[in-house]
């Protein structure tokens, strides 16, 4: 993972390349701050982790990362477009969701299935009495 901090200024203060197992140590040891991530299959887990440690966490999608990069593709040039792209005010950052959350909006939909599929049997068999009473 290669991470890239920027004051309010936006100059890089520090650059560094970390390994997996030394991420959550390494930002256990910082000040709160705001990190930004590029989406992907590990991201809300790590947004996980480090919002857990106090961190503000920003997720932004590839897709708008990639006008920010300056040249070829690398986790050092993504990490500075992706701390270019969440610096913006009109950056289409947005929140990464909790376990919690996530099974809530499962049970949510899996019970907007249910009741969609009851009324759906109910009107059939509403329809089915209706015809059988128009052939008496």
């Amino acid at each position: 993972m290669s991470s890239r901090f920027t004051a309010s200024t936006a100059t890089a203060v520090l650059r560094k390349t970390l390994r997996r197992d030394a991420v959550a140590r390494f930002f256990a040891n910082l000040p709160r701050c705001l990190v930004g991530m590029e989406t992907s299959n590990g991201a809300h887990y790590w947004a996980k982790v480090l919002s857990d440690l106090g961190h503000e966490i920003r997720l932004i999608s590839p897709q708008f990362v990639t006008p920010y990069v300056k040249s070829n593709k690398n986790d050092r040039n993504d990490a500075e477009a992706i701390c270019e792209a969440v610096g913006r005010p009109a950056s289409q950052c947005r929140g990464w969701r909790a376990r919690q959350q996530e099974c809530e909006d499962r049970v949510g939909h899996a019970l907007g299935q249910h009741i969609l599929r009851a009324r759906t049997v109910g009107e059939s068999s509403l329809k089915l009495e209706a015809k059988r009473q128009t052939k008496e």
